[in-house]
């Protein structure tokens, strides 16, 4: 499931890979870990106090 209005922060706060968007709001809506290896994509999701509690950034 995606949660659309999370995409929508996600982009409105400056992220341009709408793929990248879609998958953090699967991560957000669902109870699992999020593996990524897109680093400037974590630091973006933390520099905007996003949750990456889950992500794990290989």
């Amino acid at each position: 499931m995606i949660d659309v209005g999370t995409v929508f922060q996600v982009m409105h706060a400056g992220w341009n890979d709408i793929f990248d968007a879609v998958l953090y709001s699967a991560y957000k809506t669902m109870t699992v870990s999020l593996l990524i290896m897109d680093r400037p994509f974590y630091r973006f999701l933390k520099q905007k106090g996003r949750d990456v509690s889950g992500v794990i950034l290989l």
